[in-house]
């Protein structure tokens, strides 16, 4: 794990374990987080109350969750490889109405049922035209689906 200020952490899991990372940053500015990994399974990434302004999502994980909530991301690219997802919270951010519209529509082509989507609070905007239609079918599959 890099953390984009030249720290770096080794992490060895065994299956069927759960491990956290955390760092503290010496100031504010610009981090690019790497994770390089062998991974049978990636339950999830979570990265909270960090500031965040930016992330880019690697195309070969399939997580279960994303948790990035009170952060100032103004867009958000979910990959189409993720139809694991069955949780994704990005409550208190700036994400703007196309990203939200993508990702909804995204997490509806998955064509799975009861999953849980925050995206509520701080200054996301609201969804609409096939963002819409997506949270209802989301919704009407068993689905939360929670935004401005």
């Amino acid at each position: 794990l890099k953390w984009g200020d030249g720290g770096e952490d080794e992490i060895t899991t065994t299956m069927n374990s759960y491990t956290t990372a955390q760092h503290t940053y010496g100031g504010v500015g610009n981090y690019s987080v790497q994770l390089i990994a062998t991974l049978l399974v990636l339950w999830g990434i979570a990265v909270v109350n960090a500031l965040l302004s930016a992330i880019n999502l690697p195309s070969g994980i399939n997580p279960f969750e994303l948790d990035f909530s009170n952060n100032y991301l103004s867009s958000f690219f979910l990959p189409n490889t993720y139809s694991n997802l069955i949780r994704l919270v990005l409550t208190n951010n700036e994400v703007d109405q196309q990203s939200i519209n993508s990702l909804l529509i995204t997490i509806n082509g998955f064509n799975t049922s009861n999953g849980y989507i925050d995206i509520s609070g701080g200054n996301n905007a609201i969804p609409s035209g096939q963002g819409i239609a997506a949270k209802n079918a989301l919704i009407a599959r068993g689905w939360t689906v929670i935004t401005n």
